[in-house]
């Protein structure tokens, strides 16, 4: 498989006095949302997420986003990891198509690899996500904290992608626009939010870098759940994009059940990228522990590595002496 054109490598290092405003992207992608909860984790040990200011997101991102904001990592992880198989259901991928063809609507290919990665994940039901948003979202808490978070739908019948400012909304409407941000054509009604209707955001953006972009931030780390999604950076020429791609596929078809390994692929991917791109060198700055651990631990394996070779070639020369003397008797 062909690897995405925008790498977290290829950025340089952003120093600590560059760090004006930091957003936050979180993609949609279904049953891959675990692995944006384990990039969060790897940003709150590399002290990174404290630094966020503002967070959007679509779909299944927009969901994570609003967990983001309340700012509470364990009750994130604990909504993904009591998952029940009612929570879930699976789509048809040539129906979605078809739907969106009769509407007029013609889907970029990247929407369309964006269904498909879905198709192959699964979505919440209706039920499950309203039970999750019920159960771990505490929307006075996130009114308190006070942190800019959006949500990216599909405003019909223009196919006009509307990001909603989620802090100006009670919980009635954040439910409807969480609902309406996931609305799967095909798969779930239109939604109604405020008397307009809704399908879900990846039709149009499934990766809302413009929001946080509006909120000032000159720093956007941009979580994707598929390898083939693309990121539109000559929109943002003053800004640093880091994309965080999932070097694996984070979850195999239709299962949302093993969301502790996908988890673990994001925090591994995350660490990977941000690591090297936040080396921050100001004698002020105070390096994460767990930052410097990884980088111990990189440290430790390249040096066993170097070892193994220096092994090698000596059993190597032990053997060509070896054959040497052995043709000299």
């Amino acid at each position: 498989m062909n690897n995405p054109p925008i790498r977290g490598e290829e950025f340089i290092t952003i120093s600590r006095s560059e760090m004006q405003k930091i957003g936050l992207v979180l993609s949609g992608g279904g049953g891959k949302g675990p692995y944006e909860i384990g990039v969060w984790r790897a940003m709150e040990q590399l002290g990174l997420a404290k630094d966020i200011v503002a967070v959007s997101g679509t779909s299944v991102g927009a969901l994570n986003a609003a967990l983001f904001a309340q700012g509470d990592l364990a009750k994130a992880e604990e909504a993904w990891l009591n998952m029940s198989p009612s929570d879930v259901l699976s789509i048809d991928l040539k129906h979605i198509l078809i739907l969106l063809a009769k509407r007029g609507f013609k889907p970029s290919p990247m929407a369309i690899a964006t269904i498909t990665a879905i198709a192959m994940h699964g979505v919440f039901s209706r039920k499950g996500l309203l039970r999750i948003i019920r159960d771990y979202l505490d929307v006075d808490k996130v009114k308190q904290r006070g942190m800019p978070y959006y949500a990216c739908a599909t405003q019909l019948p223009f196919f006009k992608a509307e990001y909603f400012s989620m802090q100006e909304y009670q919980q009635k409407n954040i439910e409807d626009i969480l609902l309406a941000s996931s609305a799967i054509p095909g798969v779930f009604p239109i939604q109604e939010v405020e008397g307009s209707d809704y399908w879900d955001g990846f039709i149009k953006d499934n990766t809302p870098i413009k929001p946080v972009v509006e909120e000032g931030c000159n720093i956007i780390i941009a979580v994707m759940l598929s390898r083939s999604d693309l990121l539109p950076v000559e929109q943002y020429p003053n800004c640093k994009i880091i994309p965080i791609y999932p070097q694996e596929d984070p979850g195999a078809a239709l299962n949302f059940n093993n969301s502790a390994d996908k988890m673990q692929k994001g925090y591994d991917d995350a660490m990977r990228v941000l690591v090297p791109v936040f080396d921050l060198v100001e004698t002020n700055y105070q390096y994460s522990i767990e930052q410097l651990k990884y980088k111990k631990q990189q440290q430790v394996l390249e040096q066993k590595n170097e070892e193994s070779k220096r092994v090698d070639l000596a059993l190597e020369k032990s053997k060509l002496d070896l054959l040497e003397e052995l043709n000299k008797w």
